[in-house]
């Protein structure tokens, strides 16, 4: 069985693509179009992005958008529920 420590909520994956590429919260959140509060939270593990902000994220780190799901924990199926629906009305 594995261990767990109080630092799995967090997102040390976003954090180390962060820090690789040489950017502060505050860089990485203008960037994307965000505050550097919100970018502390998906660090922190308080927030997830939303399907739009993680495929900048994704581009802005030089990753993948399967990577980013994966360093985020994310779960992909919430993301895909931000996409607008093909079938809805115009």
């Amino acid at each position: 069985m594995e261990e767990t420590s109080g630092k799995e909520k967090g997102r040390p994956g976003l954090k180390a693509l962060r820090e690789a590429i040489g950017l502060t919260q505050a860089e990485l959140a203008y960037q994307v179009r965000t505050t550097e509060k919100t970018v502390r939270n998906w660090e922190n593990g308080n927030a997830v992005p939303s399907f739009d902000k993680a495929l900048s994220l994704a581009k802005v780190l030089g990753v993948s958008l399967k990577r980013l799901a994966i360093e985020f924990r994310l779960n992909v199926e919430g993301l895909l529920d931000d996409l607008p629906n093909e079938n809805a009305e115009a």
